[in-house]
């Protein structure tokens, strides 16, 4: 069905009525101008509803006007307006009458909708004509309420105030190359806008929603966002005076190649996406704050900051719902939870900040020695989470980055998690060597490293002099996985105690063995044989602990002249012991102080 728009502006035999909501509008100061009401009618009937409402007093317009549209199946064309006033309305102006309906909208299939184009036409020769208007007379412009349709304000350079407080921008949105002095965009709704190259003065775009906006190369002398909600929001190579995004929910926030002059201000009490700064670039008096953000995905590549230039504050990586990840999956496939490539973040502060959930961490090419990273969670330290790809193709790099890290930490006393990039180092290091002599493991844990120990001993002749560095990085490993672990050389130390307290008293062993097995088909002997069995076996081990002080009897005899008599093979085995025993030790030992302090 085609529809004719009919303006009740008592020209050429029309009636004159006034829009509902202007009139509240005007009544509180909000607006200067009342606009005509706006009737919609089927093709043909123009004359016969212009004379049904010419006999209509005021009273009775809308119950007419509401009975036409019932009779013609429009469905929603009332509006209901809450904010600021309290109006449902059938009598109103092509500004702010409903649009949600089948006059403005032609179904084409079940999943597309279009825009009845003459009344899209209809639109903009009334705003057209209403902006000229402005223009001549020198005022500000007031779109208060308004429900737009489609619409291009392309190049426009708006009066010295422009009001678009509680407006809805239903489709396209076209602000390009526009100019702005003073601009509210206060509470506004857009469906998807395009500000790019949009100069501002000073604009408020508080409480306002955008499903999708670009704002590519804007300038904003100063922005207010706060409280603003964002789904994908555009800010590459964009240009900010004073700006505070305070509070906002955003899932995707792009500041690309953005340059920050003044004190910028950046905080959220929801769950984000993506967060990227890359190629940013900041005045010597701007300071960028980041706080109590959570995000996925957190991008800062291509930074140069000068020193306080930028504050992370409270920032999370968190994992992202199926939704989220699914429609930004294709954007931002196989990126890092938080990526830092060719940055000097000079003296950036990272406080509060939890890196725990962060599946990926990629740092590469980087300046960090003086970032300083307070009271921050990096969660489990190791070469799969921390930068994995630079770890396994370039190991030189990826040594210098986790040196990096263990340094700037142990400046600031977080010594936990600087041991844990002092065992990434050595890592880092025990790889290098691997692949200049073609040694490799295949795969994590204490079976695949003594593979890799024992692959190392079998082929020690013919390997360069680099070999004992890597022969004392595996046996560190082995032992106390860098003193990152004072289990294992516990454990070490218990097998090496009881296999040397097989060496020295195998007789004993035997014979007690022996007897248990022997008697262990009598009932009556069992528990007795396992309590004097588990006795012997204490006492045995704990003389292998003795060999140490019987070693260094041995020693002081020979240092007084006094050679001893005993076996030299006895004596060498007992020397052994000491060494490893003694090793195992101080592992233990440095890694129960590298839980505590370096």
């Amino acid at each position: 069905m085609n529809w004719e728009v009919i303006f009740l502006d008592g020209k050429e035999g029309r009636p004159y009525r006034e829009c509902k909501v202007c009139r509240a509008l005007k009544a509180k100061g909000l607006i200067e101008e009342v606009e005509p009401v706006v009737v919609f009618v089927p093709e043909g009937k123009e004359e016969e509803v212009i004379k049904k409402l010419k006999s209509t007093s005021s009273r009775n317009f809308e119950k007419v006007l509401g009975g036409f549209y019932e009779e013609w199946k429009l469905g929603n064309i009332s509006r209901r307006i809450k904010n600021l006033i309290n109006i449902n309305t059938f009598a109103s102006c092509i500004y702010h009458c409903n649009k949600k309906n089948n006059v403005w909208l032609k179904r084409i299939d079940n999943r597309h909708i279009k825009w009845q184009r003459e009344l899209i036409t209809s639109f903009q020769n009334v705003l057209r004509e209403k902006l000229q208007k402005i223009n001549d007379r020198d005022i500000s412009l007031k779109f208060m309420f308004v429900i737009f349709p489609p619409v291009s304000f392309r190049g426009y350079v708006f009066p010295k105030e422009v009001v678009f407080a509680y407006s809805q921008f239903l489709s396209d949105a076209d602000f390009s190359n526009s100019r702005f002095e003073i601009a509210n965009f206060s509470q506004v709704k857009f469906k998807k806008v395009n500000f790019r190259r949009a100069i501002f003065g000073k604009v408020s775009f508080r409480k306002a929603v955008f499903e999708e906006v670009n704002f590519r190369y804007a300038e904003f002398d100063n922005a207010d966002f706060k409280y603003a909600s964002f789904g994908s929001a555009c800010f590459k190579c964009a240009k900010f005076g004073k700006s505070q995004f305070k509070y906002v929910d955003f899932e995707v926030i792009d500041f690309r190649n953005a340059y920050f002059q003044k004190d910028f201000y950046l905080s959220s009490n929801y769950i984000s996406y993506v967060i990227d700064f890359t190629g940013a670039k900041f005045s010597d008096e701007c300071k960028v704050i980041v706080r109590h953000v959570k995000s996925t995905l957190v991008l800062l590549n291509n930074l140069i900051l000068l020193p306080n230039n930028i504050l992370l504050d409270t920032l999370s990586i968190i994992n992202p719902t199926s939704y989220i990840k699914e429609k930004y999956n294709n954007r931002y496939k196989n990126r890092a939870n938080l990526e830092i490539v060719s940055s000097n973040l000079s003296k950036a502060k990272f406080v509060n900040c939890d890196f725990s959930g962060a599946e990926r961490i990629r740092i590469e090419n980087s300046d960090l020695t003086d970032v300083r990273f307070l009271a921050t969670d990096w969660g489990y330290i190791n070469e799969k989470r921390i930068c994995p790809e630079l770890f396994e193709k370039e190991p030189k790099k990826a040594r210098d980055i986790y040196r990096q890290l263990k340094l700037t930490l142990d400046n600031h006393k977080d010594f936990v998690s600087a041991n844990g990039f002092y065992a990434l180092e050595m890592k880092a290091q025990e790889k290098i060597l691997e692949q200049s002599m073609e040694i490799y493991r295949e795969g994590e844990g204490i079976f695949n490293e003594l593979k890799s120990f024992f692959r190392l001993i079998r082929n020690f002749g013919r390997l360069p002099e680099s070999k004992y560095e890597l022969l004392v990085l595996k046996i560190h490993r082995i032992s106390s996985n860098f003193g990152q672990s004072w289990v294992r050389p516990l454990l070490w130390l218990f097998f090496f105690s009881l296999l040397f307290s097989f060496y020295f008293h195998f007789d004993e062993w035997s014979n007690l063995i022996k007897v248990n097995y022997l008697n262990f088909g009598d009932s009556s002997l069992r528990v007795m044989d396992f309590v004097i069995g588990l006795k012997v076996f204490c006492c045995k081990l704990l003389t292998a602990f003795s060999i140490p002080l019987q070693m260094v009897a041995e020693i002081t005899k020979v240092v007084k002249g006094e050679f001893s008599d005993s076996n030299p093979v006895v004596v060498a085995s007992r020397l052994l012991y000491t060494v490893v025993a003694g090793f195992l030790i101080y592992q233990f030992g440095g890694a129960v102080r590298r839980r505590v302090k370096r």
